[in-house]
C-alpha cells in the first residue's frame, strides 16, 4: 500500500518527488511524479525547451533555446508552485499544475506567461497534457479523502477551456489504491501513455485508448517505471525507472520500449546510486532527448539539464554552465 508521504509526493510532485529520490522515493522524491505531466512531442522543427526549477521557496517555470541561450522565467508566483507543464501543439500555449497548500489545479497561459487562466474546480488536479490537435487536455484527478475508501485517483479528459470533464481510466477497486500519473497523448492522438503506481515498489507504464478501452501494461512492475514520453513518430516510449524500489547503490536510468511493449532496453548507464538520470522529452526532430541528471545530497536532490542523442550517446550539459531544472518538455517550433 502506498504510504501517506508517498501518495502526497506522487500527487503534488511527480517530478519533484518521483524522479528524484528513488522509487521508494519514486514515491517520496521522485521524478516529479509531479510531468510530468506531459505533452506528446510532435514531429517538426525544434523549438524551446520548458522546465521547472526552484526560485527561493517556490517552483517556477522557465523556457530556453536548445542551444542553451535565451533563458526566460515564465512564472513568478508567490503563493504556490508551478509544476508539471506541457506545451500546446502549436507551442503558443502552456498547461501546467499549480500547487497550493491545500489544493492543486490546472492552469493555462500564453508561451510568454501572459493570459493566465484557471480550468479546474477546487480539489486535487494536475499533470496536464494537450492532445496533438489541441482540442483536449488529459490530466490526473484525485477524488475523495486520502486514506479513506472514498479516495479515487484516475485520469480525466477535458476541453482546453476546462469544459466537458470526463473520466478516462476506471475507478480504483476497494482496498487497492493506485495513482495514475504523467499522462501523455500519442502523436496520433489515439492513445494515452501513463504511469500507474500501486505501492512504494510497484509502478509501470501503461497505454490506453482515448475512448477508455484497450488498456495495456508495457513494462514489468519491478522496474518501477515512471515519466513515460512518446517519441515523435509514435513508435517508442522512453521512461525512467528505479529497480527494486531504488536499493542503495542503484541509480535511476532512462529506458526505451516500443509502443507494443517489445524491445525494452536501457539507453543511459549511470551507476552507483548517487548520480541519476531521469526521462525528460524527445526533440521534435526525434534526434535528441533533453533530460535531467541529479545527485542526491544531504539537503536533497540537485538537478541539472542535459542533452543526449536518442540512442543515449553524446551526453552533454544543455549549456556551458550548469542549468538547474527538471520536468522537461520540448516544443515544436510553429
Amino acid at each position: 500500500m502506498l504510504s501517506r508521504a508517498s501518495r502526497r509526493a506522487l500527487r503534488r510532485s511527480s517530478c519533484r518527488a518521483l524522479v528524484l529520490a528513488g522509487l521508494a522515493a519514486l514515491l517520496t522524491a521522485a521524478l516529479a511524479l509531479a510531468a510530468g505531466p506531459s505533452q506528446a512531442t510532435l514531429p517538426g522543427r525544434n523549438g524551446r525547451i520548458m522546465y521547472q526549477d526552484t526560485v527561493g521557496k517556490r517552483v517556477q517555470l522557465f523556457s530556453i533555446r536548445p542551444d542553451g541561450t535565451g533563458r526566460r522565467q515564465l512564472t513568478h508566483f508567490a503563493d504556490g508552485d508551478a509544476v508539471n507543464s506541457a506545451w500546446s501543439h502549436d507551442g503558443r500555449r502552456i498547461a501546467f499544475e499549480r500547487d497550493f497548500a491545500d489544493h492543486a489545479g490546472i492552469f493555462t497561459m500564453n508561451a510568454d506567461g501572459s493570459d493566465l487562466r484557471s480550468l479546474t474546480p477546487a480539489g486535487l488536479q494536475g499533470m496536464p497534457a494537450y492532445s496533438p490537435d489541441g482540442g483536449t487536455i488529459v490530466y490526473d484527478r484525485t477524488l475523495g479523502e486520502e486514506g479513506k475508501p472514498s479516495a479515487d485517483d484516475a485520469l480525466w479528459l477535458m476541453d482546453p477551456a476546462g469544459g466537458n470533464q470526463r473520466r478516462l481510466t476506471a475507478q480504483q477497486a476497494p482496498g487497492h489504491p493506485k495513482f495514475e500519473v504523467q499522462p501523455e497523448f500519442s502523436p496520433d492522438g489515439l492513445r494515452v501513455a501513463f504511469a500507474r503506481t500501486e505501492s512504494d515498489t510497484r509502478s509501470a507504464v501503461f497505454v490506453i485508448g482515448v475512448d477508455g478501452t484497450s488498456e495495456r501494461r508495457l513494462t514489468p512492475w519491478e522496474l518501477g517505471a515512471i515519466m513515460p514520453h512518446w517519441s515523435p513518430d509514435g513508435r517508442r516510449i522512453a521512461f525512467n525507472s528505479y529497480p527494486d524500489a531504488h536499493p542503495k547503490g542503484v541509480s535511476s536510468n532512462v529506458y526505451v520500449v516500443n509502443a507494443d511493449g517489445s524491445r525494452l532496453h536501457r539507453i543511459t548507464d549511470v551507476r552507483g546510486g548517487k548520480r541519476n538520470a531521469g526521462m525528460g522529452s524527445w526533440s521534435p526532430d526525434g534526434r535528441r532527448i533533453a533530460f535531467p541528471q541529479w545527485t542526491v545530497e544531504k539537503d536533497g536532490p540537485h538537478f541539472s539539464l542535459y542533452l543526449m542523442n536518442a540512442d543515449g550517446t553524446g551526453i552533454r550539459p544543455l549549456r556551458s554552465t550548469p542549468t538547474p531544472g527538471h520536468v522537461v518538455d520540448w516544443a515544436r517550433r510553429p
